[in-house]
């Protein structure tokens, strides 16, 4: 008996069928349990965005809530209402959060990751170009040394 020979075009489909079957189980996984957990979300970070001005965005990673956060055109970086969205983060937290601080002037904003247990807040403030007290300022000149590659055959 001879065998049919796997249409490598089929199978390259039927791959990608799969792959994406996988990725919206996981979406939906995800819904159910952020639609789970919706009440409870509100009610521990409700007060955190109270008066709050920006975009605002929440994700399911596992089981962790994160939260994403743009602020644009502060006056600085110790601004009222980034000042006081990472106090109250700090509150609702506790005393076991990390706290890392990335400064990207090249780009023209600052980031800031608040992690607690079972929760990341990821901040990017952006501050007005024109700021009185807030100016980007060269440092320096960096100069690097980058390998090119090619392909060489004989």
């Amino acid at each position: 008996m001879k065998t049919r020979k796997a249409n490598p075009l089929i199978k390259a489909i039927n791959d990608q069928v799969k792959s994406y079957k996988r990725e919206a189980e996981g979406y939906m996984n995800k819904m159910r349990k952020i639609k789970q957990d919706r009440m409870l979300i509100r009610a521990l970070y409700t007060p955190v965005f109270a008066d709050f001005v920006g975009d605002l965005y929440v994700h399911m990673y596992a089981s962790e809530i994160h939260f994403t956060v743009y602020m644009h055109e502060l006056e600085s970086f110790k601004d009222d209402r980034l000042t006081t969205l990472m106090s109250r983060i700090l509150d609702v937290v506790g005393s076991n959060a990390s706290i890392a601080e990335n400064d990207y002037a090249q780009y023209d904003y600052k980031s800031y990751r608040i992690r607690g247990s079972e929760v990341l807040f990821e901040i990017t403030a952006y501050v007005k170009s024109d700021s009185p007290t807030c100016k980007k300022v060269m440092t320096g000149m960096e100069i690097k040394e980058v390998p090119t590659y090619k392909f060489v055959c004989e």
